[in-house]
C-alpha cells in the first residue's frame, strides 16, 4: 500500500493527471462498463431526466415574499448573535502567516 500511495502522490506531484487516473483505476478496479442504478434503474437517459428534475425542484429561486421572510428571519437572528464578528483580514495577517510558514519543519518525504 505504500508504494502505491507513494506511486499516487509523485503522480499528483508531477501533475499528471493520466498517470494518478491509471494508477488509480489499477488499484481501485474501477470499470466504467460496470452497470449502475439509481432509485431502482439503469437506464442512463431515466437517471438523467429524474437528476435533472429533482434539481430543477429544489433549486427554484424563492418568492420576493419568502425572500422577505428569510431575511426578516436572518436579521432577527443578527441581532441577537453574541459572538464577535470580525472579517477574516482582522484574523489572517501576511506576517501571521509568514511566521507560520517560517516556523513549520521540513519533513522529507
Amino acid at each position: 500500500m505504500t508504494s502505491f500511495t507513494k506511486n499516487l502522490h509523485d503522480a499528483l506531484l508531477r501533475k499528471s493527471g493520466h498517470d494518478f487516473w491509471k494508477i488509480w483505476e489499477s488499484k481501485f478496479d474501477y470499470n466504467t462498463n460496470d452497470i449502475l442504478q439509481v432509485d431502482g434503474t439503469s437506464n442512463s437517459a431515466v437517471i438523467v431526466e429524474n437528476f435533472a428534475k429533482h434539481f430543477e425542484k429544489v433549486c427554484r429561486r424563492s418568492s420576493h415574499v419568502r425572500n422577505d421572510e428569510v431575511k426578516a428571519l436572518f436579521i432577527k437572528k443578527r441581532s441577537i448573535y453574541n459572538e464577535l464578528l470580525v472579517g477574516i483580514d482582522d484574523v489572517f495577517s501576511v506576517e501571521l502567516i509568514s511566521d507560520i510558514v517560517m516556523k513549520i519543519k521540513k519533513v522529507k518525504l
